[in-house]
């Protein structure tokens, strides 16, 4: 009998989907990660990614339980056909969606316009798609992305790179952060290069490219970007929005919507440099967002 007992999926990304299952072994639930393969040097990657993570110990990054490699047999030797990377299971809600529940879909209709030169859109009326968050929310968000930032810490400190942070991938629960979904992470010197992830998260030097910690501290600019004002800074199809990142800055937030808070405004601009040996690294931000006046 299969230690699995596979439920229905509940999330997919690039390199496989995601299953609720529950593990027999362990009697409780788990999220089963299905990856395909279709060689055992493919198969052997995986897995190393996937061993990498498992020895992550920390409370913002997911907790991989169980790696097992499933062959079939080809000839007198066996091939690889699947891995499966047992996570614990998080059932929290995407990091922008956690500030600002989706808009019905009537309301989420955009259309292009000259101001796309700034990163921005605006609906069919002319309202501009950009909105504040409230004082509240702008504390919530700060205690998050400090959550955020620590994970991103400690992969790089364990010599990865994500490769593929977005809203989905960045999930919190009960007001803790888990950073999720490693299918793009590898070694920092052999990430996978090629327009390879979503492209409104990625980082300019990912357009030719391999995704290096800088890439990392990019997305998680575009994810501040989008909590602060409501929208990443750059729209269009994949192409158009590499070319624009390669080419113009992104717009400070605060431009765009009142900011309440400084540091965060300032730290948005700096992760969203351009150059990325101008970006700040993912453990200085931790700490200055830990940084608080009343402490000098």
């Amino acid at each position: 009998m299969s230690r699995w007992e596979i439920g229905p999926r509940i999330g997919a990304g690039v390199s496989g989907a995601v299953h609720r299952a529950w593990d027999r072994e362990r009697n409780r639930p788990v999220a089963l990660k299905l990856v395909p393969v279709s060689s055992a040097a493919e198969a052997a990657q995986v897995v190393e990614a996937a061993r990498a993570f498992a020895e992550i110990d920390h409370p913002n990054v997911v907790r991989v339980v169980a790696i097992e490699a499933d062959t079939v047999a080809a000839g007198a030797a066996r091939e690889a056909r699947e891995v499966r990377v047992a996570m614990e299971l998080v059932e929290g809600v995407d990091f922008v969606a956690s500030l600002r529940p989706p808009r019905p879909a009537e309301e989420a209709q955009y259309r292009p316009s000259l101001l796309i030169v700034l990163g921005a859109r605006v609906q069919e009326g002319g309202e501009s798609a950009f909105s504040p968050l409230t004082a509240p929310e702008t504390a919530q968000l700060r205690g998050l992305f400090e959550q955020l930032a620590n994970g991103v810490a400690a992969i790089h400190r364990a010599g990865l790179v994500h490769g593929d942070l977005q809203p989905a991938n960045v999930l919190v629960e009960h007001g803790r952060v888990v950073i999720v979904d490693f299918g793009l992470a590898a070694p920092i010197d052999a990430v996978r290069e090629g327009l390879v992830g979503a492209p409104e998260y990625m980082a300019p030097e990912q357009g030719g490219a391999p995704a290096i910690p800088a890439s990392d501290v990019y997305a998680m600019g575009v994810l501040l970007f989008e909590a602060l004002t409501g929208a990443p800074p750059f729209d269009g199809s994949a192409q158009e929005v590499m070319v624009r990142k390669q080419t113009i800055g992104a717009p400070c937030p605060s431009l765009l919507v009142p900011v309440r808070d400084d540091l965060l405004d300032t730290l948005c601009v700096e992760m969203l440099r351009r150059a990325p040996e101008l970006r700040p690294t993912a453990e200085a931000i931790a700490e200055r967002l830990a940084f608080r006046p009343s402490q000098v």
